[in-house]
């Protein structure tokens, strides 16, 4: 092995440690747990549109309703003059009969009117049901993703625990300097490979055959001596004793 053989070791660690992160902030749950929280915002306007018109509905049978109690009234205290000996001449007891029967009628007009309402309400009253069914589901989801997004969460946040104890044990054991090159390297290639193995005049960074004159001048050079790929830019790890 050489001194560079431990960056090799140092990017797997962050390698490890950027597919943790990558991982978490990908889970599928937390795409499903946006579905969820957006069901229930849907949920919360439907609800809110169904309430109007059930306030709506609702305030018009209890009108209607109050009207109905009323005519009975009227109708029960007419009833009871009529029948109770309170009106004597034939006239008034036949005019008061005649507004008995109006009332009757117009009673009996409301009470349809309130089973009109009540047929109104039934189908909003029923959507409003089924979306308390629907809000109830998706609230449950909600609940289920979150716990399941908080493990997945404390067990990546216990693997990056441990890569990052591992990395500064690995750091110690490198030269400052080698540490600091490194870096820069990872700095300027963000998102690739900082790091690769040349074997065979390839480098493993870039999958990429390198040109024999270069090829010839990083083999005269020694293993632990830092050298960049020429076609990618990545610090080349090569194999002590063997030819690049």
């Amino acid at each position: 092995m050489t001194k560079l053989d431990a960056l090799l070791v140092l990017q797997e660690i962050d390698s490890r440690r950027t597919r943790i992160s990558h991982t978490v902030e990908n889970l599928p749950e937390r795409a499903q747990l946006a579905e969820a929280d957006a069901d229930l915002s849907g949920v919360d306007v439907e609800q809110t549109e169904l309430m109007s018109l059930l306030d709506d509905v609702t305030g018009r049978q209890s009108a209607v309703e109050e009207e109905v109690a009323r005519l009975k009234a009227r109708i029960d205290t007419d009833s009871e003059r009529l029948y109770g000996g309170a009106i004597t001449s034939p006239k008034d007891a036949a005019a008061m009969a005649h507004e008995i029967e109006t009332l009757k009628q117009h009673q009996s007009a409301k009470e349809d009117a309130v089973l009109e309402l009540m047929e109104e309400m039934e189908p909003l009253q029923s959507r409003f049901d089924d979306l308390a069914e629907r809000q109830e589901q998706a609230s449950g989801r909600a609940v289920d993703l979150t716990e399941r997004i908080a493990a997945a969460v404390e067990e990546a946040t216990a693997a990056d625990a441990a890569a990052v104890s591992e990395r500064a044990a690995r750091v110690a054991e490198i030269a400052p300097g080698l540490v600091a090159l490194y870096e820069q390297h990872r700095s300027r290639m963000s998102g690739q490979t900082a790091v690769g193995v040349l074997d065979g005049g390839i480098c493993s960074a870039c999958n990429l055959s390198l040109p024999t004159g270069d090829r010839d001048r990083i083999s005269a050079l020694d293993a632990d001596e830092p050298v960049d790929c020429p076609e990618c830019g990545a610090l080349l790890v090569r194999p002590a004793g063997r030819a690049a």
